[in-house]
């Protein structure tokens, strides 16, 4: 392009003023960038204490709440050891050998063996065939403690109870895993929910895990309830 010589003049006249506009354009953008950031930074800190500030919040509640329900004995500390035991995070099939000999020995009902159900099972749910032999009294026995009463939470599918000679009766479990669980005051514990938990805690007697000596033993205490 050919630039005719009253344009030169001008841009050779006004060349101070032109880069003091570029400057002054570049700096005004440059400060606008910075600000915003600034702002974004901020509003994230901003963000990250009004979290920080929930969550010590919500600690305070659950320490107030905790020692609220510990008038009605219970320890919401000592319940999620035990509903963690219960319903483990990962499956662990040497609990559920212990869970069931441990009822076999409290109800008399003697186990002969167990087939797993692959087909029926889930990843947070093991289906099994119990064979065991009994009479009817400690086959009573059986169902009235099976649900806490080894350690783990069990349900039953199936009952085929052989009334004739008390052989080969068979019970269909489910043993449960891979489920969180905790309480904590989201929702206050309604009365059915504190007596449930009462429940469970007479009935289970579980060993909790340390975190430095293996399994110590835990044997709930009776409830006054």
């Amino acid at each position: 392009m050919k630039i005719d010589y009253y344009t030169k003049r001008l841009l050779s006249e006004n060349t101070l003023a032109i880069i003091t506009l570029v400057i002054l354009t570049m700096s005004v953008f440059g400060a606008t960038w910075f600000f915003i950031s600034q702002y974004m930074s901020n509003r994230k800190s901003e963000e990250s204490l009004n979290n920080e500030l929930i969550g010590l919040n919500r600690k305070k509640d659950l320490m107030e709440y905790k020692k609220r329900v510990l008038a009605d004995e219970i320890d919401l500390d000592e319940v999620n050891q035990i509903l963690t035991q219960l319903i483990p995070l990962k499956e662990d099939y040497f609990s559920i050998v212990v869970a069931l000999e441990r009822l076999s020995q409290e109800s008399k009902f003697i186990i002969n063996g167990y087939t797993i159900l692959v087909n029926s099972s889930t990843p947070t749910k093991l289906v099994l065939i119990v064979e065991g032999t009994g009479d009817q009294n400690t086959f009573l026995e059986f169902l009235k403690n099976y649900n806490f009463g080894g350690g783990r939470l069990i349900t039953i599918d199936k009952i085929d109870f052989n009334q004739e000679s008390y052989i080969g009766s068979k019970i269909t479990l489910n043993l449960y895993s891979g489920k969180e669980t905790s309480v904590e005051p989201m929702a206050e514990l309604t009365e059915e929910d504190k007596a449930l938990i009462r429940t469970i805690l007479s009935k289970v007697e579980i060993e909790i895990k340390g975190e430095e000596n293996g399994y110590e033993p835990y044997s709930t205490k009776k409830s006054p309830f």
